[in-house]
């Protein structure tokens, strides 16, 4: 009877221990491609600036689900219109609502590029459609990197990047720059 109780035990041991180290396999194969994707966005970011050496990463958003080709939600929508039209009125008032405009003043004219590129995708992250249903087909994750930099003409600014990545997080297959004052 000792020896039944023992091999029980052992028994529930051993299937105890198993089961722990399929929930850490498991665990750990799931984070995986979201390691991956903040891995791939902080290589593609460096890889998208004039200077990677004065890049200074402020923050780094967890890896977000992105299901279809529906990137952005309704909260995100806003957080962008809404960053995108401080810049917009910071503009507006250091030329007169663009009637005097310094050709000579490359800090503005950097971050008038960068807005003017940042509309056009803004647009388009605005009519890809709001996440309905995330029954949708998974299909990679989104990492957001607040940073600052320093441009081409030597003017340090503040931007954050939206890097989508396949399900892999090995590949970024979409990125934005939105300026941020």
């Amino acid at each position: 009877m000792k020896y039944k109780k023992q091999s029980v035990a052992a028994l529930v041991a051993i299937a105890a221990m198993a089961l722990c180290g399929l929930v850490l396999v498991v665990t750990c194969a799931g984070n995986g491609g979201k390691d991956m994707a903040v891995k791939s966005a902080k290589e593609a970011l460096l890889a998208s600036v004039e200077y990677p050496d004065s890049v200074r990463i402020i923050a780094v958003s967890k890896p977000d689900s992105v299901f279809g080709r529906e990137y952005v939600t309704d909260e995100e929508k806003l957080n962008l219109a809404m960053t995108m039209m401080k810049v917009n009125d910071y503009m507006m008032s250091r030329t007169d609502s663009l009637e005097k405009i310094d050709i000579n003043d490359t800090a503005l004219n950097d971050l008038m590029m960068r807005q003017m590129n940042a509309s056009n995708s803004v647009r388009s992250l605005m009519h890809s459609g709001v996440i309905k249903s995330q029954q949708n087909r998974f299909t990679g994750y989104k990492v957001k990197i607040e940073f600052e930099c320093v441009s081409e003409f030597g003017n340090r600014y503040h931007s954050e990047y939206w890097f989508i990545t396949d399900r892999s997080g090995r590949h970024v297959i979409n990125a934005y720059e939105i300026p941020v004052l």
